[in-house]
């Protein structure tokens, strides 16, 4: 083998292989958005001393159901698997979505979503899920406290690499216990 085909093969492979270390960084890296349209559930009070978080009554069984846009700012298409939360008092019910979420909040309805399952995402596009929470109750709670959910937590591919990442809710979901 010739010295020029040698050093023609080195540079092909180092090439390919920095050209494979840039895709798994860009994939590693990759961050999601929230998206234009959000909603706190029904019945949420904004108390003045609660700095914009939206409280709900802290009981057992009581349902809330929330919604929440996932944006993919790009370049790549990305699969979006699962959303969850993490709190052991609260049981996440049902997941549904609209696939596109449009502009704002007015624009959807938790009435025209159907049943969650993985969806890919566009680049520029985002996807708007419903989660239904239950107060389970696991934990009694004095008068005047409780507990608030900050994230939520979204499972996706890119290129075929899983990603977990926890995206702050735009508003804080507070459960609160009534002070009397």
């Amino acid at each position: 083998m010739s010295r020029a085909r040698r050093r023609w093969m080195w540079t092909g492979t180092i090439a390919l292989l920095g050209i494979a270390a840039g895709g798994l960084f860009a994939c590693l890296t990759y961050e999601l958005e929230h998206g234009d349209s959000w909603n706190v559930g029904e019945g949420a009070v904004f108390e003045e001393a609660s700095q914009g978080v939206a409280v709900h009554e802290l009981r057992p069984g009581n349902t809330v159901r929330i919604a929440i846009t996932v944006r993919n700012p790009g370049p790549l298409p990305i699969a979006v698997d699962e959303v969850a939360l993490r709190s052991p008092d609260v049981a996440v019910d049902a997941v549904t979505m609209l696939e596109h979420a449009g502009e704002s909040a007015e624009c959807c309805r938790p009435e025209d979503a159907g049943p969650f399952r993985p969806v890919t995402v566009s680049p520029d596009d985002q996807v708007m899920i419903w989660l239904t929470l239950r107060v389970t109750g696991a934990n009694p709670y004095p008068p005047c406290s409780g507990f608030a959910l900050e994230a939520a937590d979204v499972s996706y591919h890119v290129l075929r690499f899983p990603r977990t990442q926890s995206l702050p809710l735009r508003t804080d979901i507070a459960f609160r216990t009534s002070c009397s």
